[in-house]
């Protein structure tokens, strides 16, 4: 199936087999009414769940396709409390161990989906100096961050640092990172264009 996610008019699943379209909106009255249409970020669960990010925090999406209620999510997801509202991106981690969470003023989130612990990196624990969060992308050897410059999870320290190598002194609104077939990392800028960091 196809997801499509919208800022202000919830959610479309397309099957491109049937060309059928189930619309999870607020403007339901059934299984499939959201609490809030501006979401910003999908995660896809083992577990055949959807976990929908957005301006009103955290909304879930289960195996059965019918959205939880909020005693479902506290349940399922009791880590959801230490994660304020106005989500902009998730990324679940390839080990399906760990949820990163990106917020609009508050940081990034990283989420032990086995403990339910959380720790928050900010501008009060890291290098990083601003607390809003574009991106997250998850490359072959590292956790990347966009906000108002490129930084980088350094996994012995638990830390988040700032990534100046290579000559790569950027400070800009990073929009998104990518990953090609020979480990080549991409970053997308605000102002200064595409930037690329050889492998080698």
């Amino acid at each position: 199936s196809v997801w499509i996610s919208y800022l202000g008019s919830g959610i479309d699943v397309i099957r491109p087999d049937t060309s059928f379209v189930l619309h999870y909106t607020m403007y339901r009255d059934d299984n499939y009414i959201l609490r809030n249409d501006m979401i910003t970020s999908l995660a896809f669960m083992p577990d055949g769940s959807t976990l929908l990010g957005g301006q009103e925090g955290l909304q879930s999406i289960g195996a059965d396709r019918h959205v939880l209620n909020e005693q479902e999510l506290e349940k399922n997801f009791p880590w959801k409390k230490s994660i304020p509202k106005a989500y902009t991106c998730m990324t679940l981690s390839k080990d399906n161990k760990y949820l990163w969470v990106g917020t609009e003023l508050s940081g990034v989130y990283k989420v032990n989906l086995v403990s339910n612990q959380v720790k928050r990196f900010s501008i009060e624990n890291s290098e990083m100096d601003s607390n809003s969060i574009l991106c997250i992308y998850e490359s072959s050897e590292n956790i990347w961050i966009g906000s108002n410059a490129p930084y980088v999870y350094n996994q012995e320290l638990d830390q988040v640092k700032w990534y100046n190598q290579k000559g790569m002194y950027i400070k800009n609104r990073m929009n998104a990172f990518f990953e090609d077939s020979g480990k080549n990392l991409w970053m997308g800028a605000t102002r200064v264009g595409v930037r690329k960091i050889n492998h080698d």
